[in-house]
């Protein structure tokens, strides 16, 4: 009698291992189906003609990526005298975003403008300046010592489109570069081993 419930016990706990494992993989399996979908979206945004069209089509786009990544994105707001393109949560911080997807890189007066916006909100709020087309060295030089955002260019994303990286990993190593250094600019084609 013994045998035979020691049996059972253990068939009963193989089962439920294979449950969770079957639960774990299929988990999985739309994880990477839903990355596919957005790869291709972007993809399909980088071939658009109308760029302002694919501007628009950019911040249900990059809700949907941080959504997938449980970033708790919000939408863009307006408040009394500003626009905000969107906020997002990761590692209990909030992240204020600007999102610009324009033809040329961004300058260094579209930081100092988003900089004033990311030091007016709460005291440990951080920002995130999303440039499709990257920045320009002025730019990127004007908050090499001192600064309260994070920058991510279009190759960034692809990184993590492609499974290269995890938006988590992403961020936590732009974050702590920028920790270290002071710098905003930190792009995945210079992390060591990419």
């Amino acid at each position: 009698m013994d045998r035979q419930r020691v049996a059972h016990d253990q068939q009963s706990k193989f089962d439920d291992e294979l449950l969770t494992y079957r639960a774990v993989v299929e988990a999985q399996h739309s994880f990477e189906a839903k990355l596919a979908a957005l790869k291709e979206r972007f993809l399909e945004l980088v071939r658009m003609d109308n760029r302002q069209k694919a501007g628009r089509l950019f911040e249900p786009f990059l809700n949907d990526i941080f959504r997938l990544f449980d970033m708790e994105p919000r939408l863009s707001y307006s408040l009394e005298y500003e626009q905000i393109d969107g906020s997002l949560t990761f590692d209990t911080d909030d992240y204020i975003v600007e999102a610009k997807w324009w033809q040329e890189a961004i300058q260094p007066h579209h930081l100092y403008s988003f900089n004033e916006k990311v030091r007016r909100k709460g005291k440990n709020s951080l920002g995130i300046f999303i440039s499709v087309n990257g920045f320009t060295s002025g730019a990127r030089e004007a908050y090499r010592e001192s600064t309260p955002f994070l920058t991510m260019e279009g190759l960034d994303f692809f990184y993590v489109l492609d499974g290269r990286l995890t938006l988590d990993e992403l961020l936590r190593r732009k974050k702590r570069h920028a920790n270290e250094t002071g710098s905003c600019y930190f792009p995945a084609t210079m992390f060591p081993g990419e």
